[in-house]
């Protein structure tokens, strides 16, 4: 979770995951309502929420982190590290193109 285990503003995560304040609004809010984290004003900038993760938002955090961790290994060993870092590349240049794509297409132009 971008929110990380000590909190960040919604803007910072907005920018950590290259998608607009809007976005990122949407989806806390649905975290918020299950539960995850919990939305608290700036203590250093009272135009900004700091988020933080709940106890079960932590917890699930967590259990996360550690799911990721195991997966990347046995990815690791299925084909080798290099590989997989390439891999990695390939899909994170795969998915900007699409994404990419969708904003030009949101904006009634085409892209080649």
């Amino acid at each position: 979770m971008a929110v990380g285990l000590e909190g960040r503003s919604s803007s910072a995560i907005a920018a950590a995951l290259k998608v607009s304040r809007q976005a990122t609004g949407k989806i806390m809010k649905e975290l918020e309502q299950n539960g995850l984290i919990k939305v608290e004003k700036s203590r250093t900038d009272a135009r900004s929420n700091l988020l933080q993760l709940t106890e079960d938002g932590r917890n699930f955090y967590l259990q996360v982190a550690q799911q990721a961790s195991l997966l990347t290994s046995k990815y690791e060993k299925l084909i080798g590290k290099k590989q997989l870092e390439m891999m990695t590349e390939t899909m994170e240049k795969m998915i900007h193109f699409h994404e990419k794509l969708h904003q030009c297409h949101l904006m009634g132009g085409t892209h080649g």
